[in-house]
């Protein structure tokens, strides 16, 4: 498992995720994307790198949905493919 690092959440997505009462996968692929974030606005979230952070395939694209329908990012991409997430108000 990774150490944990430092990662700023904006009062956008600190909002968000506390209205839509993100689940702990939830919380962890958000952390997930907004960490992978800083260093391209799109990222790309396989299924390895969800369980690394300790989330099942079908709990990811749960919470991927969810975090669409509250615009907090846009997911592409092809079917079988990793996900290409951009992540949005990051400032």
């Amino acid at each position: 498992m990774r150490r944990p690092g430092f990662v700023l959440l904006s009062e956008m997505w600190w909002t968000e995720l506390f209205e839509m009462k993100a689940t702990g996968a939830e919380w962890r692929v958000a952390i997930e994307l907004i960490r992978r974030a800083r260093f391209s606005p799109v990222v790309k979230l396989s299924n390895e790198a969800a369980a690394k952070i300790g989330v099942s395939k079908q709990k990811k694209w749960v919470a991927l949905d969810r975090l669409r329908k509250r615009g907090l990012i846009a997911v592409s991409g092809r079917p079988g493919t990793s996900p290409e997430v951009r992540v949005r108000w990051l400032d």
